[in-house]
């Protein structure tokens, strides 16, 4: 393949990836949070099939649980 044409394609590809991350930190773009400590495979998949974004998991060793930290985009 010409360099030429492997050079377009890989800044086509910075600006794509560029343009992505910065449509996710957009300040236009909205979330709501939730936070839970739930431990039921079946709700932590119900809580996806709404949306939510797990982004975090924080764990209380001395209450021995742990707390998940969940987002989702507002439309």
């Amino acid at each position: 393949m010409d360099k030429k044409i492997i050079g377009a394609l890989v800044a086509s590809l910075f600006v794509f990836v560029a343009a992505m991350a910065f449509a996710q930190n957009s300040p236009s773009v909205r979330w709501e949070y939730l936070i839970t400590n739930t431990t039921s495979v079946q709700r932590l998949n119900q809580l996806g099939s709404e949306g939510w974004e797990l982004v975090a998991v924080i764990g209380n060793p001395a209450a021995n649980n742990d707390r998940q930290y969940f987002r989702r985009r507002l439309p």
